[in-house]
């Protein structure tokens, strides 16, 4: 006997049906989030060098194609060798990001550790300036300074209580230093998968792309996939010219901060500019970041210097606003001053420092995708899709 399905009540059957495994799968998450954002903490470490190995195949694509099209180009001219070239611009790029990496590891660290000693040095000096300068400001105010001298305690006898103090903790600083050991073991272990994962990206990204598009038409509906598709073009668009020229104006800040420090004759030149131009990665917010702990440094060294480095920084901020980051970035992002702001915020308040530099290309794509929904819907009620057109309250078509 054959059934005949009403289609009006098999509608709304199946619609409630829908509505209520969503509320029950809601629910369900919603009882077990820790567990959840536990399990999704430990998947996402798991896998997290491969991420990192797709940053990097996604930063060096660009050095990738020049090598390609430019220096390796002339061994395709007489016969096609698509395999040589890509194999040694790949092996190019990897050993130039590994000498950038190096170099900028052996630039910063000698310096971090000079710099430290030089504070530990100078600090029993400013101890006691501090002991006199307080002294000198309560009687000047006519206050009481014997309980001052409570203060004046030597060098020698804060770091005996120091040192006491560090070995009563020994057993956890000894616990510390080798959890410390294994989280920096498996730091370089990851560094280096993720390092192999770039190169099989890079090598076979025309296999990967191809791949995924297969998958796409092949779960998804055509016009769907192809839509897919030019949104990702899109992004990538974004996201490439974004990143490229940021690494380039960052490149340009630091180079530029370490040529002035060096005129003017502050210490610290090299690891100061390493410093601003690594923060200025982050757009906005960034190159206070950077300054901030740097003009600490120098004002408990020489405060001359920290006020020089100040007014260094306000100007080569200036220049970078006006003239570096318009001439690099342009408006590859499409937002206005509001919106960046918004992105950055948002961005560090869910990610950190990572979601504060990708915060901006992300909420771009965002906002062209929510763009160009919204200026479609109005071409299919025939209306415009500029913005000046709606000043007043009537739209016009």
């Amino acid at each position: 006997m054959k059934v005949r399905w009403n289609e009006k009540y098999t509608t709304i059957a199946v619609y409630t049906f829908l509505v209520l495994a969503a509320a029950i799968l809601f629910l369900f998450l919603l009882l077990n989030l820790a567990s959840i954002s536990s399990v999704l903490s430990t998947f996402f470490a798991i896998i997290s060098p491969f991420i990192w190995g797709f940053a990097i195949a996604y930063i060096l694509n660009r050095p990738l194609h020049f090598f390609e099209e430019t220096v390796y180009a002339g061994l395709n001219r007489k016969k096609p060798r698509p395999k040589l070239v890509r194999g040694l611009s790949v092996t190019t790029v990897i050993l130039l990001f590994i000498l950038i990496l190096a170099g900028l590891i052996w630039i910063i660290l000698p310096q971090l550790v000079d710099s430290i000693a030089r504070l530990f040095d100078q600090l029993p000096s400013y101890f006691q300036e501090f002991i006199a300068w307080l002294k000198g400001v309560l009687e000047s105010m006519h206050l009481d300074t014997s309980k001052i001298s409570q203060l004046a305690i030597t060098w020698e006898g804060f770091l005996k209580s120091v040192i006491s103090y560090v070995r009563d903790l020994f057993p956890d600083l000894a616990s510390t230093g080798i959890n410390l050991t294994i989280s920096v073991v498996g730091l370089i272990g990851n560094f280096f998968i993720a390092l192999i994962a770039s190169i099989y990206l890079m090598l076979s990204k025309e296999k990967f792309i191809m791949q995924t598009k297969k998958f796409l038409f092949g779960v998804f509906p055509q016009k769907f996939t192809e839509r897919m598709i030019l949104v990702t073009r899109e992004s990538h668009t974004i996201f490439s010219n974004f990143i490229s020229g940021k690494l380039l104006e960052s490149a340009i800040v630091g180079v530029l901060t370490f040529v002035c420090m060096t005129i003017i004759g502050i210490d610290y030149a090299l690891l100061i500019s390493i410093i601003m131009g690594i923060f200025n990665l982050v757009p906005f917010f960034g190159p206070f970041i950077g300054a901030i702990p740097s003009a600490l440094l120098l004002l408990i060294l020489n405060p001359a210097d920290a006020l020089w480095f100040i007014i260094l920084t306000l100007v080569l901020q200036q220049l970078d606003g006006q003239l570096i980051g318009p001439k690099i970035l342009g408006d590859s992002t499409g937002l206005t001053a509001f919106w960046v702001i918004f992105a950055i915020v948002l961005g560090g308040g869910l990610f950190g420092v990572l979601g504060m530099i990708l915060g901006i290309p992300l909420f771009a794509v965002f906002y062209s995708l929510v763009r160009e929904f919204t200026n479609s819907r109005l071409e299919k009620k025939g209306l415009s899709t500029r913005a000046s057109d709606y000043r007043s309250t009537k739209n016009r078509k």
